[in-house]
Formats: structure tokens, C-alpha cells, sequence
């Protein structure tokens, strides 16, 4: 297979996964672990590329941190007694701090670099 043809199997595969969680299907603590494992592999693999990059390590970190910080607060709020409209908005707030985060992923990944 060629290396552009790998990228979009690889590409097209990360899409069936966000699909899938973004339908509600969510992932099995197996899953989720494996999913951690990969993206922390395709990270350390840049980092060694890019002879250690510290921004990219710090990235890998905070990553990990918000992961840890995003399902704490969850834990904590779902033992609130939360009426569904409570839920949707919770869920709601989430859900823009992961379109934000996309966002911003896509708008620094587009613009053209700097000298």
C-alpha cells in the first residue's frame, strides 16, 4: 500500500471511530485504553521525528490532563441528581469545549507558517 493510500486507510478508520462515539455507541474501557495507546503512539512518534519537541511532549501531557480533568467532572456531576434538561445542558457545555478544541486544531493546522 502506498504511503498515501495507508494515511487515508488510517484516516478513514480514525472517522469510523469518531463516528461511532459521537453516535452514542461510546467505546469499552479495552477500547478506550487502546485508543490512548495509539494516539500516545502516533504522538511519540513525531516526537522522535522532530528530535523531541518539547511543545509536542507538553501537548502529549496536557492531553492526558484534560482527558483526566473532562472524565472527573463528569463523575462528579453525574452523581448530582441531575433532571435531563441538567444533562443536555451539561452534556451541551462539553460538547462545544470539544468543537473548540477541533476548531482549533483545524484554523492552526491551516494557516501558513510564519518565518
Amino acid at each position: 500500500m502506498s504511503d498515501s493510500k495507508a494515511a487515508l486507510a488510517c484516516s478513514e478508520d480514525l472517522w469510523q471511530l469518531l463516528n461511532e462515539v459521537n453516535l452514542c455507541h461510546g467505546l469499552s474501557y479495552d477500547e478506550l485504553e487502546v485508543l490512548q495507546d495509539t494516539a500516545d503512539s502516533r504522538l511519540d512518534s513525531l516526537v522522535r521525528q522532530y528530535g523531541g519537541q518539547q511543545a509536542l511532549e507538553q501537548f502529549q501531557h496536557d492531553c492526558r490532563c484534560m482527558a483526566k480533568s473532562m472524565q472527573t467532572s463528569c463523575q462528579t456531576l453525574r452523581l448530582a441528581t441531575l433532571n435531563p434538561e441538567e444533562r443536555g445542558r451539561i452534556w451541551d457545555a462539553f460538547q462545544y469545549q470539544m468543537a473548540y478544541l477541533q476548531a482549533c486544531l483545524q484554523r492552526s493546522f491551516e494557516q501558513p507558517m510564519k518565518p
